[in-house]
């Protein structure tokens, strides 16, 4: 059976995106494993918001360049997908993978020409826990409207997308029944959710929802 492992680097926001990406991969076969030298597929999820976050990319990726083997697939997604990504692109050229921010479509894709054999099936929910804390993560929008001078979340993640309300329920539903016993509720702007979807901030009755 093929394995895979994950590196999340950055925000909780991150983590979520990779708890997906590990879905994708368990839905099809693959076992996860916290082990990178038995992981046939190795994810980098990336952060890239500020110096800081690009340098320890770079020290992340020098360090698997000599611990992955030719024999595994090393793949990179996440924020640095929008901001950096040519610099890396030529830094470290053996990566098999370069997959754009959230893009879980063209992941499956990627899944499927490279483990025809695995089959994709219905998980438990749609986001796999790659640690085990009690605690789970539930991101409520992603994204900032602010557009303020000094930040690059617009640039690297869109203006605010929030999740209906209704979604963000059944996600903690499904968060419960894995285990979590506390949900941290998580956005890049948190107090303006909901004001994409109706022109009005919705955070009091999401957590009357949640309650």
């Amino acid at each position: 059976m093929a394995s895979c492992f994950i590196e999340s680097l950055g925000c909780a926001k991150n983590l979520v995106d990779s708890e997906v990406f590990a879905q994708l991969m368990v839905d099809r076969g693959l076992s996860y494993t916290e082990k990178i030298e038995e992981a046939d597929l190795v994810l980098v999820n990336t952060c890239a918001f500020i110096q800081d976050a690009r340098n320890e990319l770079d020290q992340v990726l020098s360090n698997m360049m000599e611990i992955v083997s030719a024999e595994q697939l090393l793949v990179v997604t996440g924020c640095i997908m929008n901001n950096g990504l040519e610099k890396f692109k030529y830094l470290f050229p053996d990566v098999d993978a370069w997959i754009g921010l959230k893009d879980f479509v063209a992941f499956s894709a990627f899944l499927d020409e490279k483990f025809p054999g695995t089959q994709a099936h219905l998980g438990a929910g749609d986001r796999y826990p790659i640690d085990n804390n009690p605690y789970a993560y539930l991101r409520i929008s992603d994204g900032c409207l602010n557009n303020c001078s000094y930040c690059t979340i617009p640039r690297i993640r869109g203006s605010l997308s929030s999740i209906p309300i209704k979604a963000l329920v059944r996600e903690a539903e499904r968060l419960a029944l894995r285990g979590a016993k506390e949900l941290a509720i998580i956005a890049q702007d948190t107090c303006n959710y909901g004001l994409d979807l109706s022109g009005e901030r919705q955070l009091p009755a999401l957590l009357a929802e949640l309650h």
